[in-house]
């Protein structure tokens, strides 16, 4: 599990219990994470364009109404002022 979600949530504790499963929680990624993360998309192993999409940074608003309000297959809005 990676992220910030709600304060309170609901796990299957039984499901858990019983399937004997292991969860791993992470606050934050560490620079290594970042490294391979750039590596893995230099060497094409993973392709952005599915859910990312390139805006100019005027459109920093309607960017962020569109990921909080229903981003559709988009997850990722990447600003630039040169865009």
């Amino acid at each position: 599990m990676t992220g910030l979600h709600e304060a309170d949530t609901t796990l299957p504790i039984n499901a858990i219990i019983r399937e004997d499963l292991k969860l791993f929680g992470a606050f934050a990624y560490s620079r290594n994470d970042f490294e391979t993360a750039l590596s893995w998309i230099a060497e094409g192993k993973i392709d952005l364009l599915p859910w990312t999409e390139h805006r100019p940074s005027e459109e920093g608003q309607a960017s962020f109404e569109k990921l909080v309000s229903g981003p559709g297959s988009v997850a990722k809005i990447m600003l630039s002022p040169n865009a």
